[in-house]
């Protein structure tokens, strides 16, 4: 009997170990998992940060250039006007011009 129990207790010792092994692994591998998923949660955090930097980069830029274009197109709204005023001097001048050189004529 003593025997018997011996052998069980040693027995019993084993698996004990054994199952404490087994979960030593299994904690390991669910560590080794659980910094894998975190990894790539910060992996992802930052890819995140990283797009809205670059839409916020994009968008300062579209403002940017939104605000360069209305500043040209005044621009050549100011053009056209100076040219249209040009155009109507000059259509004056000839009309002038066309007077004074019929008064020659008829003189």
């Amino acid at each position: 009997t003593t025997l018997c129990l011996s052998f069980a207790f040693y027995y019993t010792t084993i698996q004990k170990s054994q199952i404490e092994a087994e979960a030593e692994i299994r904690i390991n591998e669910l560590t080794t998992q659980l910094n894998q998923m975190e990894c790539e949660h910060d992996k992802g955090k930052m890819q995140s940060q990283e797009l809205i930097t670059y839409i916020s980069e994009k968008d300062n830029k579209l403002s940017n250039l939104t605000k360069c274009i209305r500043h040209l197109e005044s621009e050549k709204a100011t053009e056209e006007e100076n040219l249209s005023v040009m155009l109507k001097e000059l259509t004056d001048y000839r009309r002038w011009y066309a007077n004074v050189t019929l008064l020659k004529t008829t003189l």
